[in-house]
């Protein structure tokens, strides 16, 4: 935990420090709201993730492979859907969180609502990889488990601020986790694929 928090806090300082070039002040109060309501959103995720992980845990240490089948399908149509509910949400609460911080007169609201409309995009892909990473904890295998989270939460995340921002400016501070999220996102099907629908040793429906 101590060492995911320390990696939080570089990018946050890589995000600050970016939005303080391009847009001053208002923009590192923006880009700290954003990063503040995706606590909030990703709450959703990271609560289902370690609420299912113990059945998954047990199914799989009791070798009901048809059991741990079922959870994991039906884990993955409610983080699908609610991925898509959460992407929209953001966009349409957007207005209410920010006021919650600044005043709606300020430039920062205005900057602030304009960002979520781009950062919660992200919404579309993060559960799929809270949920991934939460998974192969469950099953034993902390490797995968690991490398989708530092993947997710300070590589690409860190890619994506140092590229992004060069090319597009502003907006590529908005994309920064949306883009990251997605590239974690196709890591996550990729390790999806291999463990849960190749015929093989590796299958853990088999």
């Amino acid at each position: 935990r101590l060492r995911s928090r320390g990696l939080g806090d570089v990018y946050k300082r890589q995000f600050n420090k970016i939005m303080l070039r391009l847009a001053g002040e208002n923009g590192v109060a923006a880009i700290t709201i954003l990063l503040y309501s995706q606590f909030l959103f990703n709450a959703l995720f990271l609560g289902f993730s370690m609420g299912v992980a113990p059945v998954i845990s047990f199914q799989y240490g009791a070798k009901n492979s048809e059991k741990l089948s079922n959870v994991y399908h039906i884990s993955n149509r409610f983080v699908k859907i609610s991925s898509g509910f959460m992407a929209v949400a953001s966009i349409l609460l957007a207005k209410p969180i920010t006021s919650v911080f600044v005043s709606e007169s300020s430039h920062t609201f205005a900057m602030t609502v304009t960002g979520f409309a781009l950062f919660g995009i992200n919404y579309l892909f993060s559960g799929y990889n809270v949920f991934t990473s939460s998974l192969f904890t469950a099953l034993s295998d902390g490797k995968t488990s690991a490398l989708v989270s530092f993947s997710r939460t300070f590589v690409c995340i860190l890619a994506s601020l140092l590229i992004l921002p060069q090319i597009i400016g502003l907006k590529g501070v908005w994309l920064a986790v949306p883009v990251a999220e997605f590239v974690t996102l196709l890591l996550c099907i990729g390790m999806h694929r291999k463990y849960f629908y190749v015929e093989g040793k590796q299958n853990y429906f088999h």
